[in-house]
């Protein structure tokens, strides 16, 4: 993976493209992953690849640094032979503080390299958010959001609430719990609506599953943050609050795994597991690897 220079002093970096949580080359979330030697000098740069690109995330992964290893920001030491990676990820118009569809896809590219096995499933670690009910005047507030997103006079919302955690980015999240008799997977939704529950960005939105064998179907929508056609295919970092949230609703005990699905046009499947104790989400999916090849820089 060394980088190239060519003829006009750019430098050529290998990339891949990957979908995380599914097997099929048309099905999950797509993200390009760019290996690069060392960070960007400067951040316009991360923007306008990902604007080339034009994929639903960038990820641009880079060796740490020594003293990131030692503990620093990764938090505790690393052994010598673990090799330890940064990632950074980007729409054309925002750096996300977290992305857990690239975080998979990344993972599973760094797998596909020669030296290393491909796993069936790829494990991730996301942090949890403590679910927290909002008012009753920002419920109402967003219920008529969801209304209107839903093409409805009224909509069977059952819960809508927020991070009580401090977490970095934590605060851009807003869950939304609707009633099984709304049909989640095939509603035409307007999608451009949800730019109306602003400060929030992430609007998630979740049913109890009737698929044998799934606990919870869910949808993301996210116009102010800049995801391609405002519908996220397959949200990772979404599960950070939706995950604890049907664990603490379904009395499951810390670990147990739940299956769940997101119902999006190209859809996804994820298996998901709460630790209350280390405050972790641990997501599972498949990937699968659609293309590969050099970006000059």
């Amino acid at each position: 993976m060394a980088p190239q220079r060519d003829f006009g002093a750019r430098v050529a970096y290998d990339f891949a493209i990957v979908n995380a949580f599914t097997r099929s080359p048309f099905g999950g979330n797509p993200a390009v992953i760019v290996f690069l030697d060392a960070p960007l000098p400067d951040v316009d740069t991360y923007f306008k690849v990902a604007a080339n690109f034009n994929q639903p995330i960038a990820c641009f992964v880079f060796p740490a640094t020594e003293a990131e290893k030692a503990g620093g920001e990764i938090g505790g030491a690393v052994p010598e032979e673990t090799e330890t990676f940064r990632i950074r990820w980007f729409v054309s118009e925002v750096e996300a503080p977290l992305c857990g569809h690239g975080t998979l896809a990344t993972a599973h590219a760094l797998f596909a390299r020669p030296a290393l096995n491909t796993p069936e499933r790829v494990e991730i670690q996301l942090p949890m958010f403590d679910p927290v009910p909002v008012s009753e005047t920002e419920f109402q507030r967003v219920k008529k959001v969801v209304a209107k997103a839903w093409r409805k006079e009224d909509v069977a919302v059952k819960y809508i609430g927020v991070s009580g955690s401090l977490e970095r980015g934590s605060d851009a999240y807003v869950l939304i719990e609707l009633d099984a008799s709304e049909d989640l997977e095939g509603t035409d939704v307007d999608k451009m609506a949800f730019a109306e529950t602003a400060p929030y960005y992430v609007n998630i939105i979740t049913a109890a599953s009737s698929k044998p064998g799934v606990v919870y179907d869910t949808r993301m929508f996210a116009p102010r943050a800049g995801v391609v056609a405002a519908e996220d295919h397959v949200c990772g970092s979404a599960n950070c609050l939706m995950a604890p949230y049907w664990a603490n609703k379904l009395g499951l005990v810390s670990k147990d795994e739940m299956f769940a699905k997101q119902v999006s046009k190209r859809g996804g499947d994820l298996w998901i597991d709460v630790d209350r104790e280390q405050r972790k989400v641990t997501l599972r999916g498949e990937a699968k690897l659609t293309a590969e090849g050099r970006v000059f820089i």
